[in-house]
């Protein structure tokens, strides 16, 4: 009975030796973070709304790059998509493009005089370290006049998990907690004239909201090309 009891005592050593073995390993190689994480994505897959037929991709894809050149394209070029789109009937034209250095004067007046004729273009910014200092950050805002001809603005700031995705998004950015809409924010408010149902207090007091992810490809695009081009209704 003594032998059994000590052989017990020694099975149980070997199973906690080995539990606590592999949940070493398990948080070093990192494999926990890993399934929690596909977890989250497949939560936030089948919860994500229907895909909306209200949201078009203008894309800058290879073979738009084909047939106008090498990116950065001559800001008259994006003006005059600027034009088309707006002729087109969108509502808002969310321009993710960043404009903080200056072109030629006059591409860079092309594109504010159509901005401004647009009345409905939306333009990003973004955070960069302080320059010539040890902490802080910069606000390089897109150049003037293109920045005044916008009809709103928001940052761009994303911070990717350790796999590369991002699942979370500062809606606001800056002191108190609003200075820095998120361009997505800004170009909500801007289409329905109040702000997403995501900052309200109860959400503002809660973890950052869940990107909801769709796979790719499931909102429409069209070329810029084409759009350019006059190819599309």
């Amino acid at each position: 009975a003594r032998l059994s009891r000590f052989r017990l005592f020694l099975e149980w050593i070997a199973i906690l030796a080995g539990s606590l073995a592999l949940a070493w390993w398990a948080g070093v190689s990192g494999v926990t973070g890993r399934l929690d994480n596909q977890i989250l994505d497949f939560a936030a897959s089948r919860a994500a709304p229907p895909v909306s037929d209200d949201i078009l991709l203008a894309t800058i894809d290879d073979g738009s790059l084909g047939q106008l050149g090498k990116w950065p394209w001559d800001r008259k070029q994006i003006a005059r998509l600027v034009d088309n789109l707006s002729a087109g009937g969108a509502r808002l034209i969310v321009l993710d493009v960043l404009f903080t250095e200056p072109a030629a004067p006059d591409a860079d007046a092309a594109l504010a005089n159509s901005i401004a004729a647009s009345g409905k273009v939306a333009l990003p910014y973004t955070f960069t370290p302080a320059k010539d200092r040890t902490s802080g950050v910069d606000l390089p805002q897109p150049v003037s006049p293109i920045r005044e001809a916008a009809a709103t603005s928001g940052h761009v700031a994303l911070e990717p998990d350790a796999d590369g995705v991002v699942r979370r998004m500062a809606l606001r950015l800056g002191e108190g907690g609003g200075a820095f809409p998120h361009l997505a924010v800004a170009a909500y408010s801007t289409v329905h004239g109040k702000p997403p149902p995501a900052l309200t207090q109860e959400a503002a007091d809660a973890l950052p909201p869940i990107v909801p992810l769709h796979p790719a490809g499931a909102y429409r695009r069209i070329p810029a090309a084409a759009i350019l081009n006059g190819e599309v209704p």
